[in-house]
Protein backbone atom coordinates (compact mmCIF):
# COMPACT_ATOMS: atom_id res chain seq x y z
CA UNK A 1 0.00 0.00 0.00
CA UNK A 2 1.23 3.32 -0.85
CA UNK A 3 1.90 6.01 2.15
CA UNK A 4 0.85 9.15 2.20
CA UNK A 5 3.11 11.87 3.71
CA UNK A 6 2.27 15.46 4.92
CA UNK A 7 -1.76 14.94 5.49
CA UNK A 8 -3.13 17.46 8.00
CA UNK A 9 -5.74 16.90 10.66
CA UNK A 10 -9.29 17.71 10.18
CA UNK A 11 -10.04 20.95 12.30
CA UNK A 12 -12.28 19.57 14.73
CA UNK A 13 -15.83 21.04 14.24
CA UNK A 14 -16.36 21.93 18.15
CA UNK A 15 -12.68 23.47 19.23
CA UNK A 16 -13.87 23.64 22.68
CA UNK A 17 -14.31 20.11 23.32
CA UNK A 18 -11.35 19.54 21.79
CA UNK A 19 -9.63 21.49 23.71
CA UNK A 20 -11.11 19.94 26.87
CA UNK A 21 -10.39 16.77 25.56
CA UNK A 22 -6.87 17.36 25.39
CA UNK A 23 -6.39 18.59 28.90
CA UNK A 24 -8.16 15.75 30.08
CA UNK A 25 -5.96 13.29 27.75
CA UNK A 26 -2.91 15.27 29.51
CA UNK A 27 -4.21 15.07 32.99
CA UNK A 28 -5.29 11.72 32.83
CA UNK A 29 -1.74 11.23 31.51
CA UNK A 30 0.04 12.49 34.39
CA UNK A 31 -2.38 10.69 36.90
CA UNK A 32 -1.27 7.02 35.23
CA UNK A 33 2.30 8.17 35.03
CA UNK A 34 2.26 9.12 39.24
CA UNK A 35 -0.14 6.21 39.67
CA UNK A 36 2.40 3.69 38.00
CA UNK A 37 5.43 5.01 39.68
CA UNK A 38 3.52 4.47 43.18
CA UNK A 39 3.36 0.72 42.17
CA UNK A 40 6.32 0.15 40.08
CA UNK A 41 8.99 2.79 42.24
CA UNK A 42 11.96 0.81 40.85
CA UNK A 43 10.64 1.89 36.93
CA UNK A 44 11.72 5.52 35.65
CA UNK A 45 8.23 6.06 34.05
CA UNK A 46 7.68 9.50 32.66
CA UNK A 47 6.24 11.62 30.03
CA UNK A 48 7.89 11.96 26.75
CA UNK A 49 9.68 14.61 25.81
CA UNK A 50 7.26 15.30 22.49
CA UNK A 51 4.26 14.92 24.86
CA UNK A 52 5.30 17.61 27.14
CA UNK A 53 6.70 19.96 24.03
CA UNK A 54 3.20 19.72 22.61
CA UNK A 55 0.90 19.60 26.05
CA UNK A 56 -1.73 22.18 25.62
CA UNK A 57 -1.44 25.34 27.61
CA UNK A 58 -3.17 28.66 27.81
CA UNK A 59 -0.44 30.53 25.07
CA UNK A 60 -0.85 27.25 22.30
CA UNK A 61 -4.45 25.92 22.77
CA UNK A 62 -5.67 27.13 19.74
CA UNK A 63 -2.87 25.81 17.27
CA UNK A 64 -3.58 22.81 15.19
CA UNK A 65 -0.36 21.87 14.35
CA UNK A 66 0.51 21.76 18.35
CA UNK A 67 -2.68 19.71 19.15
CA UNK A 68 -1.66 17.29 16.03
CA UNK A 69 2.03 16.66 17.41
CA UNK A 70 0.95 16.27 20.65
CA UNK A 71 -2.14 13.59 19.58
CA UNK A 72 0.08 11.69 17.93
CA UNK A 73 2.94 11.70 20.67
CA UNK A 74 0.34 10.59 23.17
CA UNK A 75 -0.21 7.66 20.54
CA UNK A 76 3.11 7.17 20.77
CA UNK A 77 3.20 6.44 24.68
CA UNK A 78 -0.17 4.10 24.85
CA UNK A 79 0.36 0.58 24.62
CA UNK A 80 -2.47 -0.11 22.33
CA UNK A 81 -4.28 -3.50 22.54
CA UNK A 82 -3.75 -4.57 18.88
CA UNK A 83 -1.72 -3.36 15.68
CA UNK A 84 -5.26 -3.36 13.66
CA UNK A 85 -6.31 -0.55 16.59
CA UNK A 86 -2.88 1.16 16.67
CA UNK A 87 -2.69 1.38 12.82
CA UNK A 88 -6.24 2.84 12.75
CA UNK A 89 -5.43 5.44 15.45
CA UNK A 90 -2.37 6.32 13.53
CA UNK A 91 -4.42 6.73 10.01
CA UNK A 92 -7.36 8.81 11.31
CA UNK A 93 -7.03 12.83 10.49
CA UNK A 94 -9.83 13.38 13.03
CA UNK A 95 -8.28 14.77 16.39
CA UNK A 96 -11.14 14.34 18.45
CA UNK A 97 -11.37 10.30 17.64
CA UNK A 98 -7.44 9.79 18.47
CA UNK A 99 -7.74 11.84 21.18
CA UNK A 100 -11.06 9.86 22.58
CA UNK A 101 -9.09 6.86 21.93
CA UNK A 102 -6.33 7.69 23.90
CA UNK A 103 -7.91 8.69 26.55
CA UNK A 104 -9.49 5.22 27.01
Amino acid sequence: ADVEINLKDNAPEDVSASEKLEIAVYDALKYYIRLLKTLEPQKELVISQAARRTRPTKENIHNLERRTSFSFSIANMVQMSSPKESQLLLQTTDIIKRLEAEKS
